[in-house]
């Protein structure tokens, strides 16, 4: 039925109508609300950014494919089952920038290998850029942030998160001392992202 809608407001001919209350609603701004909570319902999962009122984009999980098929290198993305393998992986991912980020952490040879790649595209997912794992691993210092496990549950713990706000807002309440190690801002991030 509500697909039928926007065709049954088009064809009222009254330039009004009435709502539970007996109310007269223009049938102008009845279709405009109309059109945008439909926009609303079918950009699901994007999220509403309350200053601008646009939605983020949707997971693009190509732009991680690229990438992680060029860490891969020519030979190590160029079946289909290895191809396959790094799109599960990379499913959820809203480019490549978090890759990039966190296997430039890693340096060169901590990620082009199959399994280390995936593991960190999948560690990515829903991050929508590399901002969050930088400010993280900035916190933790040089040594708190060159693992691909310290890396990953960074990652992971910056899931949610669209921007830096929430973790230097919080942090700079907490205390430095208190949100320098991975624990911390792992529950800090955790926190801004709405889990527990």
């Amino acid at each position: 039925m509500t697909f039928l809608l926007p065709f049954l407001i088009e064809m009222a001919p009254a330039k009004t109508v009435k709502d539970s209350s007996g109310s007269p609603v223009f049938l102008s701004e009845l279709r405009s609300s109309l059109n945008q909570y439909l926009i609303l319902t079918t950009q699901t999962p994007g999220v509403l950014l309350q200053e601008t009122g646009e939605c983020e984009p949707r997971p693009n999980p190509s732009g991680c494919v690229d990438s992680a098929c060029i860490k891969l290198g020519r030979y190590g993305c160029d079946e289909q089952h290895e191809v396959l393998s790094v799109s599960r992986a990379c499913r959820g991912n809203f480019g490549s920038a978090c890759l990039n980020v966190v296997c430039s952490k890693l340096g060169r040879y901590g990620c082009d290998e199959s399994a280390e790649v995936t593991q960190m595209a999948e560690s990515c997912r829903g991050n929508y850029d590399g901002q969050c794992v930088e400010a993280a691993c900035k916190r933790l210092g040089g040594y708190g942030c060159d693992e691909r496990s310290e890396l990953s549950r960074i990652a992971e713990s910056c899931s949610g998160n669209v921007d830096t706000s929430c973790l230097d807002s919080l942090c700079a309440r907490l205390g430095r001392d208190a949100c320098d190690s991975l624990g911390e801002v792992e529950a800090v991030l955790n926190s801004c992202a709405g889990r527990d």
